[in-house]
């Protein structure tokens, strides 16, 4: 056998493998592109996390809130509805009344053009008597579960999820901070 049919041979024997492996490669992709929406899904709304870590948030003025074992309850919104539900539950409160009952609200505000925030809800968030703590990249931080219009309760014990509750009433969430 001549050299130049080694050489083919050999060609041929790369190109069935590049082949091989360009197939996997389309195979892993269908498979990514098929099952990654999917465990996004699964994330986002069904998040079951055991243990979260510590993490710091700015609130309404820009300083820095620290979620740690001392927080026993996260309010969490994500749209206006569920905002103005929390608002108005709270309106009549102040930060020591979420203090003191180990809570802290955490809104994600990062759909919301920044021109919108920055000109109109800034200055309406400044006014409220409690802290909001903000999201604007939410990539940053754990994607907590919701549901759309309801506020996100997630009940902590030392950074452990007991449990995730879904409430669209002003008393409701009240009920569930004084417990």
């Amino acid at each position: 056998m001549s050299t130049s049919d080694n050489n083919l041979r050999h060609l041929w024997s790369h190109a069935a493998h590049l082949h091989t492996i360009c197939l996997m490669s389309q195979i892993f992709l269908s498979f990514l592109i098929i099952t990654f929406p999917v465990l996004t899904f699964a994330m986002e709304n069904n998040s079951k996390i055991d243990k979260m870590e510590y993490f710091a948030l700015k609130d309404q003025y820009g300083n820095f809130y620290n979620i740690d074992d001392n927080i026993r309850l996260i309010i969490f919104t994500k749209d206006k509805k569920s905002s103005e539900i929390a608002h108005n539950a709270l309106k009549v409160k102040n930060q020591k009344y979420l203090f003191d009952h180990g809570t802290v609200f955490i809104s994600d505000i990062s759909l919301m053009p920044g021109f919108v925030y920055k000109k109109f809800a800034l200055p309406e968030i400044k006014k409220y008597s409690y802290l909001m703590l903000l999201i604007d990249k939410p990539e940053k931080y754990y994607k907590f579960p919701y549901k759309k219009g309801e506020i996100t309760l997630l009940s902590l014990e030392k950074m452990r999820i007991k449990s995730i509750k879904f409430v669209c009433s002003p008393l409701k969430l009240l009920e569930i901070i004084e417990q």
